[in-house]
C-alpha cells in the first residue's frame, strides 16, 4: 500500500499538480484537506497520514493569508509526530526556520521531483524504523509506537500520554545528556504562548507518579539545572 501523504498550503493549484505527480506509479497516496487554517491541524491528526508535505509560500497574486510556519508549529501541538516535508522559496532563513518549527526536512523550489520523492521516502522509512525501535530506559523496554513502557522482569504495561511519550522519546534518544526546559517545550508543544514551564513541570511529577518507584527521589527522570535527562 502507498504511503498516505498529506499536502498543505495556500496555492490549490500547485498542491494538486504535486499531488498528481505524487500518485504517479503509486509512490504515495495523496490527500488535500481543505478547510480555515486554524482547523487544519485537526483535519491532518484525522487524516493519519504516513508523512506531511507542508508548502511554506502563500499564493501569488491571492489575498489569502498564510502562516505556513504557525501550522508546522500547530501540526506538533497536536501532536501530529509523523515527518514533515516543507518547500519554500529559496529566501535565506527559510530552512532554519521550518526545522525551529518541528519540520523533518526542507526544500527550496523550484522542486525536481526525483529529488523529492527521493527525500519522503528516505524520511518514511527512516520513521517506520524509529516506530519499530524499543529503547531501555531503567528497568523498562519503552516503545514508543505504542506509547507505552513494559517493565522488563514483570512484564507490566504503563500506558503512557502523547506529550509523555514524545518527552520521554526525546530525553531516551539524548543517551543521559540534559535537555534544556526551553527545548522540551519547544519539541514537544511547539510553539503556544499558553505554555509555560509549569505545563512542563506537571507533566514531569505525573510522568514520575508512573514509572518512579520513589518519585520524590526520583532516580530515572532527573532534575538537571534548566532541564532534565534519564538516569
Amino acid at each position: 500500500m502507498a504511503p498516505k501523504i498529506v499536502l498543505l498550503g495556500a496555492d490549490g493549484d500547485f498542491l494538486a499538480a504535486l499531488a498528481e505527480q505524487l500518485a504517479l506509479g503509486e509512490a504515495f497516496s495523496p490527500a488535500i484537506p481543505h478547510g480555515m487554517a486554524e482547523t487544519l491541524a485537526d483535519m491532518v491528526a484525522e487524516e493519519d497520514p504516513d508523512i506531511v508535505l507542508l508548502d511554506l509560500d502563500a499564493a501569488r497574486g491571492r489575498d489569502a493569508v498564510w502562516d505556513g510556519l504557525g501550522l508546522c508549529h500547530g501540526l506538533r501541538a497536536r501532536g501530529v509526530d509523523v515527518p514533515m516535508m516543507v518547500v519554500s522559496g529559496p529566501e535565506e532563513g527559510r530552512a532554519a526556520a521550518a526545522l525551529t518549527a518541528g519540520a523533518s526536512a526542507h526544500l527550496a523550489k523550484p522542486l525536481r521531483l526525483m529529488t523529492l520523492l527521493a527525500a519522503l521516502r528516505q524520511l518514511v522509512q527512516t520513521d517506520a524504523q524509529r516506530r519499530q525501535a524499543t529503547l531501555t530506559i531503567g528497568p523498562y523496554d519503552f516503545q514508543p509506537a505504542r506509547k507505552w513502557l513494559v517493565e522488563s522482569r514483570t512484564g507490566r504495561i504503563i500506558r503512557l500520554t502523547e506529550k509523555e511519550t514524545a518527552m520521554l522519546d526525546l530525553l531516551a534518544r539524548a543517551e543521559g545528556q540534559a535537555i534544556a526546559r526551553e527545548t522540551l517545550l519547544e519539541a514537544v508543544w511547539g510553539y503556544n504562548s499558553g505554555v509555560t514551564t509549569h505545563t512542563l513541570e506537571t507533566h514531569v511529577y505525573r510522568l514520575r507518579q508512573k514509572i518512579e518507584s520513589d518519585p520524590a527521589n526520583a532516580l530515572l527522570l532527573i532534575t538537571e539545572p534548566g532541564g532534565y535527562r534519564l538516569g
